[in-house]
């Protein structure tokens, strides 16, 4: 039986030879592994916290290394930029405005000043309404049909009348990526101003950010530098085709670039330097242009021989562990030799039932204590087995002169087992013993509830007593009895006994008792006293709530019945009793009940059910009622039903009123001219 309190592991029969221990179960191996561990723990330890400290003054040097650089990068970039602003300030200072209404004049100032073409792509001259008056490149000099109103940087520069260096943009000669410069000139009126001069600058070309994006000492050690603008997009990057895309998109920098959005964005105002899964990360911002210049260098590039060094270090404290591990295993044999005498000993004193073995081995300080401790828990284990060989056979006696079933089980194991419960399930002994009980279960789900309910009984010392289900060995299923309490309350390990008693035949009888009282011999429906208690638990059940349905109440009574028995007798008025009776089961559902209430008087209950729908199965049980024909001899009877119908509702106090509400509908019925359905009024 399985049970959470007194099942434990089972105290064997006999005892049998312990097993060899093998090396690695030893207790000699198993200090010097201890040894071995602590020793190899405490190097290793020790060694990766002095390679800790180390990590953590490399990782701060060459985090100030990489800040460093990148503050220079800055610088580089900055200086750039201010040297171009600064040269095309010098140009618009000696700007002739005169010029601004000469296109020919204009085309000749323009061309002196080629020599910016060192710093920038193409220059150009723009009137206040945008116009492009005149553009100089590599390839060209001339005016050019072109309207840049629409520009942000160029409305932005008529607007605060101040120097701008434009976000980066798809210029519309070149069709490339481009940043430009602009530099206003003021007009004769206070505030205006009469002319842009602008300045390209391509995003791919090497003047400006390119060289220091794409340089061959980045590429060697896997190092990539990229410049991003206010809205993150990158300016300057290894791979042209990445220009004007979210720099979030290369994955090397898209820790940093994710980190500066959620800080805000804008140019970084101090240069940052951080370590973030295996990359050194480090960005500062170029103010003049609201840019971050950003580097990703792997940690491998920077700390390639400092990593090689803390394998090295780590072999170094292996090698150092094992060994001391090893020396510390010798000699741990070496002072541990003497008890291997004493283990041989040891392991033949699990043979009880043999010839007194070769005696314990004499000696003084703790082998001798040892040894004559073992010998005294020898002796006492011996004696201890015969009591248990006579005990057992006591109760095997017992089990063959019970009448009932009689099963010992330890840990859930059946130990001892009676001749009659092997011969009421179908067993032999040697089948059962040793074998869990769970075989006695008809399904896993059966054998997992029993355990909770015994081991609760008897944590309240009681004894359990249940009807149930066990299975056979041919598959078959029988009830029974089942008894059980533990051999000894406060030792689990001494098992459980049970007692199994085959109670099948006498529930059969219990079952039949219970169904005759509850139904009518004649016609098997429920009876009058059945029917009515049911009903009243019916009415008593009803809440005033949604999940309540409402259920109707039908009273049949036979019209012209008592013809057939004046004409026929009573066996013919007891076979259409029963005829009818199984017209109206087979009318209604499986749910609904149905019962003889008199002599030819039933009732029904349908389950939820309305008014509408129980008035139309009374008006079908009526119409197959008058069609059915009794033959009786040369006689042939028919008879009719009237039937009454009322619905419950919150005014039937009890199962009594709900009837005779019905009763008196049916009367209304019969008065009606029989064979006629009324319901209660409401």
């Amino acid at each position: 039986m399985k049970h959470d309190a007194s099942d434990a592991s089972p105290v064997p029969q006999r005892m049998h030879q312990a097993p060899r221990v093998g090396l690695l179960g030893s207790l000699k191996t198993r200090l010097a592994v201890a040894g071995a561990v602590l020793i190899a723990a405490s190097v290793i330890f020790a060694a990766l916290v002095a390679l800790r400290l180390i990590d953590e003054r490399v990782n701060e040097a060459v985090l100030d290394t990489e800040a460093a650089q990148m503050q220079l990068t800055a610088r580089i970039v900055a200086g750039r930029l201010l040297t171009r602003q600064l040269a095309l300030r010098q140009v618009a200072n000696g700007f002739e405005m005169q010029r601004l209404h000469d296109s020919a004049a204009l085309l000749e100032w323009l061309g002196r000043q080629r020599a910016l073409l060192t710093l920038f792509d193409s220059l150009f001259v723009v009137a206040p309404d945008g116009r492009l008056l005149a553009y100089m490149d590599v390839r060209q000099l001339s005016p050019m049909e072109l309207n840049i109103a629409d520009r942000p940087y160029f409305r932005q520069t008529l607007a605060e009348r101040v120097p701008l260096i434009s976000e980066p943009t798809i210029g519309r000669v070149t069709g490339a990526a481009n940043i430009f410069f602009t530099m206003p000139i003021a007009g004769a009126a206070k505030g205006s101003v009469d002319a842009v001069i602008g300045a390209g600058l391509l995003l791919s070309g090497r003047e400006l950010v390119s060289d220091l994006v794409d340089s061959d000492a980045n590429s060697s050690i896997g190092r990539i530098t990229a410049i991003f603008d206010a809205n993150g997009r990158l300016v300057a990057h290894p791979d042209p085709k990445s220009l004007l895309q979210p720099a979030e998109g290369d994955p090397r920098l898209a820790p940093t670039v994710q980190a500066w959005r959620r800080s805000g964005g804008g140019a970084e105002p101090s240069v940052s330097a951080r370590r973030v899964d295996g990359y050194f990360l480090t960005m500062a911002g170029v103010p003049q242009a609201d840019w971050n210049i950003v580097t990703s260098t792997p940690e491998a590039a920077l700390l390639g021989s400092i990593t090689q060094a803390r394998q090295r270090a780590l072999w170094l404290a292996l090698a150092f562990a094992a060994l001391g591990g090893a020396a510390l295993w010798g000699a741990t044999l070496w002072l541990l030799k003497p008890f291997d005498r004493m283990k041989r000993r040891a392991g033949a004193m699990a043979l009880l039932e043999s010839a007194e073995p070769e005696p314990w081995p004499r000696g003084h300080g703790e082998v001798g204590e040892l040894a004559r401790v073992l010998e005294s828990v020898e002796q006492r284990a011996r004696a201890g087995a015969r009591d248990q060989a006579q005990l057992a056979q006591q109760m095997r006696s017992v089990f063959e002169q019970a009448s009932v079933g009689i099963l010992l089980t330890i840990d859930r194991k059946m130990v001892l087992v009676s001749q009659t419960l092997c011969r009421m399930l179908g067993y032999s002994e040697e089948e059962m013993i040793g074998r869990s009980a769970r075989i006695l279960y008809p399904s896993d789900e059966a054998y997992a509830e029993i355990g909770p309910q015994v081991g609760a009984v008897f944590a309240r010392r009681e004894q359990f007593d249940t009807e149930l289900q066990f299975v056979r060995h041919d598959g078959s299923l029988l009830w029974v009895r089942l008894m059980g309490r533990p051999v000894e309350i406060d030792n689990p390990a001494a098992g459980t006994i049970w007692i199994i008693d085959d109670v099948g035949e006498m529930r059969r009888r219990r079952e039949q008792l219970h169904w005759a009282s509850t139904h009518d011999s004649l016609t098997g429906l429920m009876n009058r006293q059945a029917f009515e208690q049911a009903l009243e638990q019916q009415v008593n059940d009803r809440r005033p709530s949604t999940s309540w349905r409402p259920f109707c109440l039908l009273a049949l009574d036979l019209d012209r019945f008592k013809a057939v028995n004046d004409t026929s007798g009573h066996a013919a008025g007891d076979a259409l009793l029963r005829e009818v009776s199984a017209l109206m089961e087979n009318r209604l559902r499986r749910g609904d009940m149905v019962a003889r209430v008199g002599g030819d008087e039933f009732a029904a209950v349908l389950h939820d059910c309305n008014l509408g729908t129980a008035v139309a199965v009374a008006q079908s049980i009526c119409e197959q009622v008058e069609n059915y024909e009794l033959a009786w001899g040369d006689a042939r009877h028919r008879v009719g039903v009237s039937i009454g119908v009322v619905q419950s509702d919150e005014s039937f106090k009890s199962g009594a009123q709900m009837m005779a509400a019905a009763d008196a509908a049916c009367y209304e019925a019969k008065k009606a001219g029989r064979g006629q359905v009324r319901a209660a009024p409401r």
